[in-house]
């Protein structure tokens, strides 16, 4: 057995009740990122979500919150989300809205979502890279002032999906301080629907 940081773990809260208690206590000598992810909610479905798992993770030891795109947000519930206080929030999921553009699709990092980063930063809140495209990426990598962070991902130079990091990315982080998560997933690992612990090597 050994200890481990699990920087992005969104099936512990779609656990209900017992199920939950009992996963979240097995692990409990762990260090897991329990996060929301709100591409399926609306506005008031995401605040929510994050409002009640924030409340669960403060009462679980080594549990703690993170937030998978932000596409909810508004100038008008900004604060609402800042309170909650989680550890990283990524600006988008694989395709685009109003703050940065998704892996999946072109765009930009928005005026919006320069402010949205600038508040996350001012709240001590890890901007998280994963599910950007790359010209989201280089935008928000040049908008920060804290290393780059990215949660979960592969590498596009073992195999080619538009949700891993090219080696420049890699490296920008690397001479940033920062930190990558990753990510389990045989589609990103080695393109096919299973893969091997030689695959995470």
């Amino acid at each position: 057995m050994f200890n481990f940081f699990d920087l992005h773990n969104d099936f512990i809260l779609k656990l209900d009740g017992k199920k939950r208690e009992k996963y979240v206590s097995k692990f409990s000598q762990n260090n897991i990122i329990a996060a929301v992810w709100t591409s399926e909610f609306n506005e008031y479905e995401s605040l929510t979500q994050i409002e009640n798992s924030c409340n669960f993770v403060n009462n679980c030891r080594n549990l703690f919150l993170g937030v998978e795109d932000l596409h909810f947000l508004t100038n008008e519930n900004m604060d609402r989300f800042l309170i909650t206080k989680p550890l990283y929030a990524g600006l988008t999921w694989n395709t685009c809205n109003c703050l940065a553009g998704g892996a999946h699709e072109q765009g930009t990092l928005s005026k919006f979502g320069k402010k949205v980063v600038k508040n996350l930063e001012k709240y001590k809140i890890k901007v998280d890279t994963a599910h950007l495209n790359e010209d989201s990426f280089m935008d928000v990598s040049k908008v920060i002032n804290e290393p780059i962070f990215c949660s979960h991902t592969a590498f596009f130079g073992v195999n080619p999906n538009k949700r891993n990091l090219k080696d420049y990315q890699i490296k920008m982080i690397v001479e940033s301080g920062g930190l990558v998560g990753l990510c389990l997933v045989s589609e990103f690992l080695n393109g096919t629907n299973s893969s091997t612990i030689k695959d995470v090597v």
